[in-house]
């Protein structure tokens, strides 16, 4: 245990004095920046359209009241929506737009935005260039199973505390986006109570991916066939649906996050059992890191025996 904990120590000061970590940091301010931007436009966009609907039927006295008290239907065509009623389709838009950019519902906003597709990226990049980092950290350390399990053990806690800084600096960069732009949002923060789960769910994702492609560079050794890997199953193969983990990660989104107002289209996943799928995500990964833990032993000290 001694040396497990000397193991963690020491990865937690190589990731901490590592330039890695503060690109990673500061990507996400990117994101947020960005996420904060983008439900301002998203805001913007029907609260111009309803000033200009209510400007152009002026002239006839037809006003905000009477729009709202009529009946609407609403039609998709192509996957774009249109109203019979206009100003009434308008002013929701607007208030559910304006709801959303309560920093309070910032988290909720930024994990349903760009960062759905860049920040596992952002992750797995950093998860890869950091295994292949700390390959040549704590040779002094004689046991390998504690050089393994402590960086193991160190990459994911940083995922977790990756999470919470996300989470926090969304909430900061939104007050400060509203205060600069003079937004005041009264509307409540329907979202907030979901937090909890959120960011639980964020945590998973995160562990999943940091052990995973730490099991993946450990036992391969190639920075280029982790980040193909990586590129290849984030930005080019589709949904896969039943168990895959993008078809359960898509349909976590929308159990668990409000999308009502999203920036993004996002994907609706393909309906299987969620808790069954994830078991046997998490089977596969201690199956997976059971491999690479006794393949990497063995390779290190040929005499060690792979146990039966």
């Amino acid at each position: 245990m001694k040396n497990l904990g000397h193991a963690i120590t020491e990865q937690f000061s190589y990731q901490r004095k590592s330039r890695r970590l503060l690109w990673l940091l500061l990507g996400i301010l990117v994101v947020c920046c960005l996420s904060s931007f983008n439900q301002y436009e998203a805001w913007k966009s029907p609260n111009e359209d309803l000033k200009a609907a209510l400007a152009s039927n002026k002239s006839i006295g037809y006003t905000l009241e009477q729009a709202l008290a009529a009946d609407q239907v609403i039609t998709k065509v192509d996957g774009a929506e249109s109203s019979d009623n206009p100003i009434k389709y308008f002013y929701y838009e607007a208030k559910t737009q304006k709801a959303a950019l309560n920093p309070w519902n910032a988290p909720n906003q930024f994990f349903t935005s760009l960062a759905v597709v860049v920040l596992p990226v952002m992750w797995g990049l950093y998860c890869i260039l950091t295994t292949l980092g700390t390959n040549k950290v704590g040779r002094e350390i004689r046991s390998y199973s504690s050089s393994f399990f402590g960086k193991l053990i160190a990459l994911c806690t940083v995922g977790i505390g990756v999470v919470a800084f996300a989470t926090i600096l969304s909430i900061i960069v939104q007050f400060a986006a509203n205060a600069m732009l003079g937004i005041h949002v009264n509307t409540p923060a329907p979202d907030l109570a979901q937090l909890p789960i959120q960011t639980a769910y964020q945590c998973l994702v995160f562990t999943l991916f940091a052990s995973f492609f730490f099991f993946l560079v450990t036992w391969t050794k190639s920075q280029k066939i982790s980040i193909l890997t990586l590129a290849i199953y984030m930005l080019l193969i589709p949904n896969l649906g039943g168990f895959d983990l993008k078809n359960l990660l898509l349909l976590s989104l929308d159990n668990i996050y409000n999308t009502s107002a999203s920036t993004m289209d996002i994907l609706k996943g393909q309906p299987t059992d969620m808790w069954l799928g994830y078991t046997i995500i998490v089977c596969l990964w201690i199956g997976f890191g059971f491999f690479t833990y006794h393949y990497t032993k063995l390779k290190q000290d040929p005499k060690a025996t792979v146990p039966r």
